[in-house]
């Protein structure tokens, strides 16, 4: 692992877990910090940060945030092989195209969530578990460039 990811990784995922412990107003219009990291490591990354990272990141978000342990894990793996079978296709796509792609990978993310706490019986009524992957669409072309800042000198596919 280069020098750089070897400070950058700790940083961005204390970032998340800050963010995601902490929510920034009403809790479902709240991004899926973690999903969108996980999104941008398959992205910039695909070689060294992919399932494996997804899956560590999960668990740790599930220990933080006190749900269902591999709740998150299980949803950032299937948004990591998703991110990582659609990279090559990415690379053409413009910042809206990318943005709509992490609304679907996202809304996935949630629907995958939501049913994990179905198990639990705690499951949010209705589509309001969605309002998250809207927002993280939103939030994504400002997420992407301070992550790009975070990890300097990586385009696509680097």
């Amino acid at each position: 692992m280069k020098r750089s990811l070897a400070i950058s990784v700790p940083v961005s995922v204390l970032l998340v877990l800050v963010l995601t412990v902490f929510p920034l107003g009403e809790i479902i219009f709240q991004p899926s910090w973690g999903a969108m990291l996980v999104v941008f490591w398959c992205l910039y990354f695909a070689a060294s940060l992919s399932l494996g990272s997804a899956f560590l990141l999960g668990i740790l978000l599930d220990g933080f945030s006190g749900t269902l342990l591999g709740s998150h894990a299980l949803s950032f793996c299937i948004v990591a092989y998703l991110t990582t079978l659609m990279n090559n296709r990415l690379v053409m796509f413009t910042w809206l195209q990318r943005a709509l792609f992490v609304f679907v990978l996202i809304g996935i993310s949630q629907i995958v969530l939501n049913w994990t706490l179905t198990l639990r019986g705690e499951a949010m009524s209705g589509f309001s578990y969605l309002y998250s992957a809207a927002s993280s669409a939103v939030v994504w072309p400002l997420w992407s460039v301070v992550m790009k800042f975070m990890y300097p000198g990586r385009e696509i596919n680097d």
